[in-house]
């Protein structure tokens, strides 16, 4: 009996992009890579005030990780994004203003 391999890294990137290019052509709203979203999650939680802070606006958080994933490489579809997200989330911006900062220069680190 053999043990699974791990997929390699460009294996697992390139099924990440089909799954994506599926879920556009279905008409399927985007999720953010959950694989993206636990590194930029476990790099926030070293923020000393993280816990009292920002956990309680994770879903606020979590979106705004998928906007910046959705749109990148793309300024256009990114400022339509962000106005959406700042009409819809106007009383919590400036108190997430550090953390979202952190998430924009995370995401183009860790995305593929």
């Amino acid at each position: 009996m053999s043990a699974e391999r791990r997929l390699t890294k460009s294996t697992r990137s390139h099924i990440r992009k089909l799954k994506a290019h599926i879920r556009h052509e279905v008409g399927a709203p985007p999720q953010i890579d959950s694989h993206i979203w636990s590194q930029v999650e476990e790099i926030l939680r070293l923020t000393p005030d993280y816990s009292d802070n920002y956990a309680p606006y994770h879903a606020v958080l979590k979106e705004y990780c998928q906007i910046r994933v959705e749109a990148l490489g793309n300024p256009a579809k990114l400022v339509e994004l962000n106005t959406i997200f700042r009409q819809k989330h106007a009383d919590v911006l400036e108190k997430l203003k550090p953390v979202f900062g952190k998430i924009s220069a995370i995401i183009p680190k860790i995305a593929i």
